[in-house]
């Protein structure tokens, strides 16, 4: 199909453009979805708009409050190799490790896995665990969302149509915080995942007790989803092994993937899948976070 390709110089540039044609542009960061769906007929745009080449949409700065922002072009493989988003940020460089592969990685972008609002997206529930605010510039500037209300359904996000991601703020997490992200796929991390499960726990410094813990889920339900129930059966109590696998169980039955058959899993499947690789997220996110308590 033909369209015009655009190549804006600035963020300022590329706001006036989505401005003009709304719903008939879509923006090219990574292009490693967007390409695909013009190929295959399944989007139509007249205008294609490039951010590529806007250099203060890429790269991972450190916040005057200590936390981070990251820019909505900085790719899977930089977050995966970026010493920065090591220790308590590290739940974030394990989603990025588990997107596709690494041809994928070296392109794929932190905001165009976001922004197409697949409810199996691996870095979602790492973003939303942390406590990640997206921040999207339109007509009227910049307004910030928490990726917890990121998304509205599948495909789906709060972007209207004169809208693009900057980038994401990420508040410092609290000392003693261990997170882990975990990707069950019956094929390797190629396959988009059956189940994802984000893990962060942030202990008490003084007496070791769960001080906080977040539980999102993806690809089990509409969108990716924090299961507060069994987060808020963690807080204040002393951790093990049987606290743990009661969260996961929990967790499971705050689930919501579609009741139908799919052609990838059931959804009594997925729900075992939760419970079973809940508990092992949440272990690993302890253990970590039990790391930091002693040192």
């Amino acid at each position: 199909m033909k369209f015009e390709y655009l190549e804006p110089a600035s963020v300022a540039e590329a706001a006036a453009m989505l401005g003009n044609y709304r719903h008939r542009a879509k923006i090219l960061a990574g292009g490693t979805d967007l390409v695909v769906q013009i190929r295959q007929g399944t989007l139509k745009p007249d205008f294609v708009i490039h951010i590529g080449r806007i250099e203060e949409l890429n790269g991972i700065t450190t916040d005057s409050d200590g936390g981070l922002f990251i820019g909505t072009l900085a790719t899977m493989r930089a977050i995966e190799r970026s010493e920065r988003l090591a220790g308590r940020w590290d739940i974030l460089r394990q989603g990025a490790a588990q997107v596709s592969c690494p041809q994928v990685r070296n392109v794929a972008t932190l905001g165009g896995n976001s922004c197409n609002g697949i409810p199996s997206a691996d870095t979602v529930p790492p973003l939303i665990a942390l406590g990640a605010e997206a921040v999207i510039v339109g007509p009227g500037g910049e307004r910030k969302v928490h990726m917890e209300a990121f998304h509205r359904g599948p495909g789906r996000t709060v972007l209207e149509a004169d809208e693009f991601m900057r980038g994401f703020k990420i508040p410092p997490p609290p000392p003693c915080t261990g997170g882990c992200y975990l990707k069950y796929t019956p094929r390797g991390t190629s396959e988009l995942a059956i189940v994802g499960v984000a893990a962060l726990v942030t202990l008490n410094p003084k007496d070791g007790t769960c001080q906080d813990a977040r539980i999102v889920l993806g690809a089990c339900g509409p969108t990716p989803l924090r299961t507060k129930k069994a987060e808020s059966l963690l807080r204040g109590n002393r951790l093990d092994a049987p606290l743990i696998e009661k969260a996961a169980h929990m967790a499971a039955e705050e689930s919501r993937p579609n009741p139908g058959i799919s052609v990838r899993a059931p959804a009594s499947y997925r729900r075992e899948m939760v419970r079973v690789w809940g508990r092992h997220a949440l272990k690993n996110a302890w253990m970590k976070a039990e790391a930091y308590h002693r040192s």
